[in-house]
């Protein structure tokens, strides 16, 4: 099997389903998937594709030396740990091997001499120079900037991008394989260093989403995620049912939903040969000459129609309901909300469900929202008091005026009340 460069991420991402599929359909050719599997993630670049290679190989790398491999080539990934202690380091390095001449030139900006106002430094050649407060921040920044675009592994490289949802999943393969290796080999030694090691990545990807040298801070969520896993390999030898969680019940989970689907294309490919067979007595059926009705009684026409207006369906599955829902919060934020978009015509109605996640009373709970475009909050959300781990549903209504692109947006307030 080849693996396809990222160039095409929609196509890595297809052969990385399948890649995940086939590994649990046939056990006989997991040792050779993997060890291609482990040897290409030097070469990968797309986030989703690197959580897919991760996931395989949490799960699959079931002796010592697939352990091993795994491991090494995740470490050769990540790059020099820790990460804030390292791009420090290179900050440091860029900051001495420049040559900084200030004391050379005129002092002139813009053509108006300015004064220099800082300290003295010693170069690396053991002159004298001084560093002016008017070229000292915007040289930091430009040395920052430079440090984030040097070359750097894949997996530390998208970490420092912002893709937070990597980090939890790599701390994760670290703790399935920590357990793993814990299970099937008597090398306490080992053990122990593989999981603090594990330990220090996962720690090493918290303090560096806290740092300037990531493009977007780290989510509240990621660090539950990954604080769970720190604690899951804390904990290692108390607590056994750890292990079953993170080394059986996910790939159970898995493969029902192969099953599943398998089960699936197989009805359908039955359904699509039964309904392809035509017998010789059958009616023709012409549908420009048929009116053809729904359940109710209706004209497919109209509800057709309907559909495409936005309007309620009778025959509206739950999954396509739930496509409607969007979330406006992270699961960890003290109020959780979430919206029902429902779409009637030239009507927009938001049913927000608030979810109160902490011990105190919340009280006047608002919802606003505004809108950019063609849209008008015409029935604003009534304020509320919700109780300790409470909820309440909310509903608000805009009017749409065309049909050009517009933006909804919103904040949320409250004030707590504290019982003594």
């Amino acid at each position: 099997m080849e693996f396809i460069p990222e160039s095409n991420n929609a196509s890595a991402s297809d052969v990385i389903l399948f890649v995940k599929e086939v590994i649990e359909k046939f056990p006989a050719l997991r040792s050779g998937i993997l060890q291609r599997l482990v040897a290409s993630l030097g070469e990968v670049r797309a986030g989703k594709v690197f959580r897919g290679a991760l996931w395989v190989v949490g799960e699959y790398s079931l002796d010592a030396s697939d352990i091993r491999e795994s491991w090494k080539r995740i470490r050769a990934s990540l790059g020099e740990i820790p990460i804030v202690a390292s791009e420090n380091r290179l900050l440091e390095e860029h900051e001495n091997g420049e040559l900084d001449t200030t004391d050379k030139a005129s002092g002139q900006v813009n053509g108006q001499t300015k004064q220099p106002t800082g300290s003295r430094r010693v170069l690396a050649d053991g002159t004298y120079a001084t560093e002016s407060a008017l070229t000292s921040e915007s040289a930091t920044k430009a040395r920052l900037e430079a440090v984030k675009a040097a070359q750097k592994p894949p997996l530390r490289q998208l970490i420092l991008d912002g893709d937070w949802f990597i980090g939890a999943v790599l701390s994760s393969t670290l703790v399935k394989l920590v357990m793993r290796h814990a299970e099937i080999s008597q090398d306490a030694a080992r053990t122990n260093a593989l999981r603090a090691e594990a330990m220090l990545i996962m720690i090493s990807i918290i303090r560096v989403g806290q740092s300037q040298f990531c493009k977007t801070p780290i989510d509240e969520d990621t660090i539950d995620r990954i604080m769970t896993c720190v604690r899951s390999l804390a904990e290692l030898d108390k607590k056994k049912d750890l292990e079953t969680v993170f080394l059986e019940d996910t790939r159970k989970a898995f493969r029902v939903m192969v099953q599943t689907e398998e089960k699936k294309r197989k009805e359908k490919k039955m359904k699509e040969k039964a309904k392809s067979a035509i017998q010789v007595d059958d009616v023709v059926s012409i549908r420009q000459l048929s009116k053809k009705t729904t359940v109710e009684g209706a004209d497919e026409f109209e509800a057709d129609l309907d559909r495409a207006t936005g309007g309620d369906s009778a025959t509206e599955d739950l999954s396509s309901k739930l496509s409607r829902v969007v979330q406006l919060t992270g699961f960890s934020d003290p109020v959780y909300a979430e919206a029902y978009v429902k779409v009637h015509q030239f009507d927009i109605v938001l049913d927000v469900l608030l979810v109160n996640q902490t011990p105190n009373t919340l009280q006047n709970l608002s919802v606003e929202f505004a809108t950019l475009g063609d849209l008008k909050v015409v029935e604003r959300p009534t304020t509320q008091n919700l109780a300790p781990h409470d909820f309440q549903n909310v509903q608000a209504t805009i009017k749409v005026s065309s049909t050009d692109t517009g933006v909804i947006f919103g904040n949320g307030k409250y004030a707590l009340l504290f019982h003594q």
